[in-house]
């Protein structure tokens, strides 16, 4: 009995210490790395809400395809946005289906599993009818693979605006980042926020400090894990 009280003690106070070493570690990492994302645009990565630890990017380099970066637009004294960087520079890129057509090759899409969203409305489409009344909605994961080999989860919630995008090149110093919810997601699809500048990522979205369940209860199997 006393073996298993401290098991049950042991496994409940981990992740407490796990998130408080984590935000000892952001500090001394950089001032700002312990962010909350701000919107439901990376979902199924980042649930709105949810704390991460981020690394700092200073050196001017282009991070690999598929890392989840934050940057600042020039210009705007909003918070800094979280994408995934899906094309280089020099690369052609453009959108058919809501799928990334990279120099020319498609990235493919696999349905995966089902995965429970709230039915926010900041984005361009909202759960399109799917909602609860719990105010959520389930919607089905596609597993995208990228030309190149990377992979991770996006959202598709059906058809809209910016599922056919025009092939553009992408210029040298810039990168073309999207949100992995693709239907709502303010990104480089639009010609409003446009290709990003390598010069104004700030960091790379490293693990999971406070995940959240769709509930906004915390993930506790999800603390300290990687962003993919």
């Amino acid at each position: 009995m006393r073996s298993s009280l401290w098991i049950v003690l042991i496994a409940f106070s981990r992740p407490i210490f796990f998130v408080l070493g984590f935000r000892i570690y952001a500090g001394v990492i950089d001032a700002g790395g312990y962010y909350v994302a701000p919107s439901s645009s990376m979902e199924p990565t980042l649930r709105p809400g949810e704390q991460f630890i981020v690394l700092p990017h200073t050196d001017g380099s282009v991070p690999t395809r598929g890392t989840v970066v934050v940057y600042k637009k020039p210009g705007e004294d909003g918070p800094e946005y979280v994408k995934r960087l899906i094309g280089l520079p020099g690369e052609t890129i453009s959108f058919r289906q809501g799928r990334p057509i990279i120099d020319g090759e498609k990235a493919t899409w696999v349905e995966g599993e089902t995965y429970t969203m709230t039915n926010r409305t900041e984005g361009p489409v909202a759960c399109r009818g799917a909602g609860t009344a719990s105010g959520t909605c389930r919607v089905k994961l596609q597993r995208e693979t990228m030309p190149s080999g990377q992979e991770h989860d996006v959202i598709d919630i059906g058809r809209s605006l910016l599922d056919d995008v025009a092939e553009v090149v992408i210029p040298e110093g810039f990168v073309f980042v999207a949100g992995d919810n693709r239907d709502n997601s303010l990104d480089s699809r639009y010609s409003s926020h446009g290709f990003v500048s390598v010069d104004a990522i700030t960091g790379i979205a490293w693990r999971y400090a406070v995940p959240r369940t769709s509930d906004d209860g915390i993930a506790f199997n999800r603390i300290g894990a990687a962003i993919k």
